[in-house]
């Protein structure tokens, strides 16, 4: 993807193999903005696919899309994403979701005025996911759960990230089975 301004969805069609994955790339790290389209409410699906890599990918949603969502997908790759600037409740969703990785991904400033004029959101929640590393996360200014693993995850790693709340609690684990954290930094949470 040359450097720009994409108004469609990403969503991949098919799946690559072991040793040839499909690899959907911006030329320039950061360069080529997804905004979203009219075929989804996030700018990226990647639902029903194997072997799937995303790279280098800035996130610029319009009001009302969301930025990623990762359904019935095994051995991906998610690298070099960021994500800012979210409207809505539940930007990142990932479900069903195994043996993949999210390397040096920024995911911050989720704002959703709630009920009563308070600042509420769920950022990044992750259900029924396991085997997964997330390596180099930087997580930061949500209004309620940066991050979230439901119980039906297990055997996840979390390594070299930050949650640096700000304006709510750093991330909420809902006694998932066999989480790793390593070299993490947890820092500034609001409650």
């Amino acid at each position: 993807f040359l450097p720009g301004r994409y108004s469609e969805n990403l969503i991949p069609p098919r799946s690559g193999a072991k040793n040839a994955p499909i690899t959907y790339r911006a030329s320039e790290a950061g360069k080529a903005v997804l905004t979203g389209g009219p075929r989804s409410e996030y700018a990226a699906l990647v639902k029903d696919v194997q072997h799937v890599i995303l790279d280098g990918f800035r996130y610029d949603v319009k009001p009302g899309t969301r930025w990623m969502r990762v359904e019935n997908v095994f051995h991906a790759i998610f690298r070099n994403l960021h994500m800012e600037h979210s409207t809505i409740y539940d930007p990142i969703r990932c479900q069903n979701m195994h043996y993949c990785r999210f390397e040096n991904v920024k995911a911050f400033r989720c704002n959703y005025d709630g009920r009563d004029g308070m600042l509420s959101s769920d950022m990044w929640n992750n259900y029924n996911i396991s085997h997964n590393v997330f390596d180099g996360l930087y997580i930061s200014r949500v209004g309620h759960r940066p991050f979230g693993l439901w119980f039906d995850c297990e055997k996840n790693v979390v390594r070299n990230s930050v949650f640096d709340g700000r304006w709510c609690r750093n991330f909420e684990f809902f006694s998932p089975k066999g989480v790793l954290m390593e070299r993490c930094v947890i820092t500034n949470a609001f409650e």
